[in-house]
């Protein structure tokens, strides 16, 4: 049972390698066995077919942003510190994971019906808490004058948007602004996040009509 489930960590490891460089269509699974130290027999035996274990490992990627997310957020804490939260857990899991957003692109640019079914079940699973807690917060914040009305969804997205875009269009970024030096990422990373967050949050509070 334990070397079983050293095998199939092994599996998923590899086979996440070889997805994200190479996407579902130009992933071979010999070349999944062989990263992983098994033959391909084995590998057929675990996952039986290539669009099963492409499913498992897009699960184990949704999954892991989703869990980060849900002990990034303090569920108790106000409507700006999560927003720091959630933007700083972002940033952090993306420059952890550089191959992540390319993998995500490609399974939405060929349709995203893998996507869409894992998503769509690990939210009818009810281990999400995040959604529910963050409306909460957005609807106390908006109550309170602190922030103006907005929609959840489109906020989200700007979230996400803003804190993915760099990471997917870094080269071009450095293009037209050279870096110096001795530029210093992490410094920037740090920089990036406060400017998203400045830049939603005070874009969202309410302003004063002048008579």
């Amino acid at each position: 049972m334990v070397e079983s489930k050293k095998t199939e960590k092994k599996i998923i490891g590899a086979a996440m390698e070889v997805f994200y460089e190479k996407g579902r269509h130009g992933a071979k699974m010999q070349e999944i066995a062989d990263r992983a130290g098994i033959n391909k027999a084995m590998l057929h035996y675990y996952f039986r077919n290539k669009e099963n274990l492409y499913r498992t490992i897009f699960k184990t990627a949704f999954s892991g942003i989703f869990n980060r997310l849900e002990k990034a957020v303090d569920f108790n804490a106000g409507f700006d510190i999560q927003m720091k939260q959630i933007i700083g857990c972002y940033i952090d899991m993306l420059e952890k994971n550089p191959k992540l957003p390319l993998f995500i692109i490609r399974e939405l640019g060929e349709g995203g019906a893998i996507a869409r079914s894992v998503v769509r079940e690990y939210f009818d699973s009810g281990r999400l808490q995040l959604p529910h807690y963050l409306q909460k917060s957005v609807m106390n914040a908006i109550k309170s004058g602190e922030i103006v009305p907005i929609d959840l969804r489109q906020f989200m997205i700007t979230i996400i948007g803003s804190s993915l875009i760099f990471f997917v269009a870094e080269p071009i970024v450095f293009s037209i602004f050279p870096v110096e030096e001795d530029f210093d990422r992490i410094k920037f990373l740090e920089e990036r996040k406060k400017a998203i967050f400045n830049t939603l949050y005070y874009g969202l509070k309410p302003r004063k009509v002048s008579t």
